[in-house]
């Protein structure tokens, strides 16, 4: 009765042991997908924003060379 006991208990703490790691395995590839998704997510803010800006001194640049222009034509 002992002996079977004890089988069953090693038994019953392996099953829990695969149990647990397989439940960290699916959490770390779910937070590793978050990760991901906030990175590309992140990543397209900042590069619509650089955009914005890039756009906005090129349009300066442009009025500021035809006021230039129109100054220096009298």
């Amino acid at each position: 009765m002992n002996k079977l006991f004890f089988r069953l208990l090693v038994l019953l703490m392996s099953l829990s042991l695969i149990g647990i790691i397989l439940v960290q395995v699916y959490w770390f590839n779910n937070s590793f997908e978050n990760n991901d998704e906030q990175f590309k997510f992140h990543v397209k803010q900042v590069l619509g924003n650089v955009a914005e800006k890039i756009q906005k001194q090129e349009a300066y640049n442009f009025y500021d060379k035809i006021n230039h222009y129109k100054d220096s034509t009298g």
